[in-house]
């Protein structure tokens, strides 16, 4: 559901004219996908001096916010109220905007893209309702945005995201179909087309669509050599950026091209993140026992991952069910079927993704 809730960065369509706005903007998002976050503050910081008004100020540092301690947790009380304070002042300062003008494209940007994120927040940390009300207050600007997407390039990704998720989700069960049922229809093939023609000619959220087209074409169209393209594009630019750099592995093993996975890997900086050690781990031990066939030791990096997914806060539905998956294959090569029965009962029972749930159907190993 989450994926439903997407990321946007903020934008102004009135100063598309003005280099420097753009160039500023353009300045904070590169130094925050590179995850350079003290020039990235430094950067906003001298946005916020240039345009004290522009709501667009408020979008970025929430966006600044969120990369920087990615995931953000319920538990961590300041963090949370400080990230939600701050989408409060931009939907509250767009709202005032739009008072003035309702089809104000740039406010009806801002507003939309405030909900939304409250809306990822909300989903990310488990409240599924608090989430669909927040996508239902961004409704009627999103489909503004279904006719404004031709002048204003920007809207390219939010209506081809609304496009494929929505239809996504009603697909996955009656749960998602009863919440959904005030949303229009979308359609997900025009959704992946439209996030293509943000890919070319957005400009503040290119690399988002970009982002969006390597994780569905790999996670959810199972197509992995698809994605492949668009994600090594984004390790290219932004080589430091671990949310990229670890979709990256997986995908190469996914491909079962060990060796370049290994060298991507090798570049994956989890630095404290406890969200992102154990995905490392996991990688590290399916490489053990891809490459070096060393089952034991593949064996114990599994269970350990496992663990730590189990302790996180955060639902690790996805890779727990890779992490069972591994082991399943494992316990068979070592001669204890029943053992493996059981993980492989365990990754089906977290399958989150079309693409592990093939790899099930296709296993040989049960």
């Amino acid at each position: 559901m989450k994926y439903i809730i997407i990321l946007f960065v903020s934008l102004s369509f009135q100063t598309f004219g003005q280099s420097k706005f753009e160039s500023q903007l353009l300045s904070s998002l590169d130094l925050i996908y590179q995850m350079d976050f003290d020039k990235a503050s430094e950067a906003i910081d001298r946005f916020y001096s240039y345009y004290p008004d522009n709501t667009a100020r408020l979008l970025l540092k929430a966006y600044y916010t969120r990369w920087k301690n990615y995931p953000i947790v319920e538990s961590d009380t300041q963090l949370y109220n400080h990230y939600t304070s701050i989408l409060d002042s931009a939907k509250s300062e767009a709202k005032e905007k739009l008072s003035a003008n309702k089809n104000d494209p740039e406010q009806s940007y801002y507003y939309m893209a405030a909900h939304i994120m409250q809306a990822e927040l909300y989903a990310t940390n488990g409240h599924m309702v608090k989430a669909s009300f927040e996508g239902k207050s961004a409704f009627s600007y999103i489909k503004k945005g279904f006719e404004w997407c031709e002048t204003y390039p920007e809207f390219l990704t939010t209506t081809g995201l609304y496009n494929y998720y929505i239809e996504y989700y009603r697909e996955k069960s009656f749960f998602y179909q009863s919440l959904l049922w005030p949303f229009s229809k979308g359609d997900k093939m025009a959704g992946l087309e439209y996030l293509k023609k943000a890919s070319k000619s957005a400009v503040f959220t290119k690399v988002e669509a970009i982002q969006y087209l390597a994780h569905l074409n790999f996670k959810t169209e199972v197509n992995p050599q698809a994605a492949l393209g668009y994600i090594e594009k984004l390790v290219t630019l932004y080589p430091k950026n671990s949310i990229f750099r670890d979709l990256h592995v997986e995908l190469l093993l996914e491909l079962k091209q060990f060796a370049h996975a290994e060298l991507s890997l090798n570049k994956l900086d989890v630095s404290g993140n406890e969200y992102l050690i154990p995905r490392k781990r996991l990688y590290e031990s399916i490489l053990k026992l891809e490459m070096h066939n060393d089952l034991n030791e593949a064996k114990k990096g599994i269970i350990r991952s496992i663990k730590e997914f189990q302790s996180l806060e955060l639902e690790q539905d996805h890779h727990l069910s890779l992490a069972y998956y591994y082991l399943s294959a494992i316990e068979k090569r070592l001669g204890n079927n029943d053992l493996s029965e059981d993980a492989f009962s365990k990754s089906d029972e977290y399958a989150k993704y079309p693409y592990v749930i093939k790899k099930l159907e296709n296993s040989t190993v049960n």
